[in-house]
């Protein structure tokens, strides 16, 4: 069951300009396997997510890193192209499918050559949020469908922590800039996409640490379930065109 979508825009999305391309580049080469943390049945619920009924040929994934996403996608759809674009080239290196090194906001292909684009853990590292989500719009073909992962902003670690904590100096140095999943909606709505819904989730893991074990209890705790937007630290956000 998704959410609804809700509020009014919250947060300059256009305004990640903290650190430069070249900086990102090195960032993410130095924690390449970071980005591969999530256990198998995280992704199964990712892909729950989808609907047995999309089906797709050719996907594009936005911030690839070194394809753990991508992999299942192409398990899922027995997808016949499936192709990676990132900014670190270290990242694109570990990558079993096309790698394409470069940028969301300007995506190097033609309009309406995918079926399915995905973008795990990675709107957040965007620049311009907007452009973004257009080109994406752009390149997906009609009856097309769009998959996002993201850190949710009402969450308190990313309230308290990241966006105003103490580490927000630390997380400028990728543009990080939470999103709200109700802004992500709205946004979305606005350029054209359709059933663009989102759900609340707690991510196990492989190898979880203490906070992320303490994270799976407490979400697992009977609650109102209008309090998820403050449980649960990801949200899983799909659409069509």
């Amino acid at each position: 069951m998704s959410e609804q979508n809700g509020t009014a825009m919250r947060r300059d999305y256009q305004k990640g300009d903290a650190a430069t391309v070249a900086l990102e580049q090195k960032y993410y080469d130095a924690y390449a396997g970071f980005y591969d943390s999530l256990a198998d049945e995280d992704y199964a619920e990712i892909l729950k997510q989808v609907g047995r009924s999309v089906q797709a040929k050719a996907i594009l994934e936005v911030g690839c890193g070194s394809g753990a996403l991508g992999l299942r996608l192409k398990e899922r759809f027995q997808a016949a192209r499936n192709v990676g674009l990132d900014v670190s080239h270290g990242l694109l290196m570990k990558h079993p499918f096309l790698p394409v090194l470069g940028n969301g906001q300007y995506l190097p292909f033609p309009s309406e050559s995918f079926d399915f684009v995905a973008a795990s853990a990675a709107l957040h590292h965007i620049h311009n949020l907007e452009q973004t989500l257009r080109e994406m719009y752009r390149v997906l073909k009609r009856g097309g469908h769009v998959l996002f992962i993201e850190p949710n902003a009402d969450h308190p670690y990313r309230r308290l922590v990241v966006d105003g904590g103490f580490l927000r100096k630390y997380f400028l140095q990728t543009s990080d800039e939470s999103i709200f999943p109700q802004d992500l909606v709205a946004m979305m709505c606005g350029i054209g996409y359709s059933d663009a819904t989102f759900h609340y989730v707690t991510f196990r893991n492989r190898h979880p640490s203490l906070l992320g074990r303490t994270q799976s209890l407490l979400s697992a705790l009977p609650r109102p379930r209008s309090w998820g937007r403050f449980v649960h630290p990801w949200f899983i956000m799909v659409g069509g065109k």
